[in-house]
């Protein structure tokens, strides 16, 4: 992975015993998703028992509970490359569709890829985004909601935005599944090597505390006026010991670990994926995943 004065910043900061600020939270962020722009993709290959990916299933929440008409409004928060807004797109609803992410890298790619002329791209922040009050009907939100800063200013501006009776579809990450036996033993492992470096802060991330659990998020939504629903789901990455370890080289902390130790972290890391594999080679990589649906009130 390649090497950021941003993130030595973050780095230092929290060895020294510093919380994460929300300010060092964007800038971490917008500097990843600059290096990486496009890796937020990954998700197409976590999929249910029915082969049915996160997007999938947020765009069948979509379809069924928006009432979309000609006209609408859509706007995706944490947009990134623009996977999701591709998919809505194929909607054919006529609907004008907006991306919201705050990396200019991923905006340009975004870009590229529309084929909507009513299609547009914003880049902002979430507590600040330049549409209109009361001009979107649904906002749509894969796996960045976890990620807002400050997120009660942002709620507030997810509130401005939407119309009486709008809504909020979003997926993002719930506690842990029990699927597949390699979790256990590689949970194990971060937290130990992240101790090494980070003793203050093991744990090492960039979610806020309000989407801790879907019963905190739940509490944070109806504080501003939604009412909210969720459920969770249990999904799953399938692939060699080789494939789930590059897909967890692709999560936010691993960009935190020391690169001058990183090697042996790999080596112990990619252990543990192989003895967790079947006979045909085969890991099971589980995730549990909460869908929300927000509707503003008034």
């Amino acid at each position: 992975m390649k090497s950021s004065p941003v993130v030595d910043h973050v780095a230092d900061h929290l060895k020294d015993g510093g919380a994460l600020s929300d300010v060092d939270q964007r800038r971490f962020l917008v500097d990843y998703h600059t290096r990486y722009a496009g890796a937020d993709d990954l998700f197409t290959v976590v999929s249910n028992e029915n082969g049915e990916d996160s997007y999938a299933w947020l765009m069948k929440k979509v379809a069924d509970q928006a009432a979309l008409k000609p006209g609408s409004t859509i706007a995706d928060i944490g947009c990134g490359s623009a996977y999701m807004i591709g998919q809505l797109e194929k909607l054919n609803i006529e609907a004008n569709l907006v991306g919201v992410d705050p990396c200019e890298a991923q905006i340009q790619l975004a870009n590229q890829s529309k084929y909507l002329p009513t299609t547009r791209f914003v880049e902002a922040f979430a507590d600040n985004i330049a549409v209109g009050t009361a001009s979107v009907d649904v906002i749509t939100s894969h796996y960045s909601l976890m990620l807002l800063r400050p997120f009660s200013a942002s709620l507030d501006e997810f509130a401005r935005i939407l119309v009486p009776g709008g809504k909020v579809l979003a997926v993002l990450p719930a506690p842990w599944s029990p699927a597949g036996n390699a979790i256990p033993a590689f949970s194990k492992l971060v937290t130990e090597r992240m101790r090494r470096f980070y003793p203050s802060h093991p744990n090492v991330g960039v979610v806020n505390a309000e989407c801790s659990s879907p019963d905190a998020l739940t509490d944070a939504f109806a504080d501003h006026g939604f009412q909210v629903s969720h459920d969770v789901k249990e999904y799953t990455l399938r692939g060699s010991a080789e494939e789930i370890l590059e897909f967890v080289k692709l999560l936010y902390w691993f960009d935190l670990y020391p690169r001058e130790y990183r090697d042996d972290f790999e080596v112990e890391m990619l252990q543990i994926f192989k003895d967790a594999a079947d006979d045909k080679g085969i890991v099971v990589w589980g995730r549990s995943i909460c869908f929300l649906a927000a509707t503003k009130l008034a």
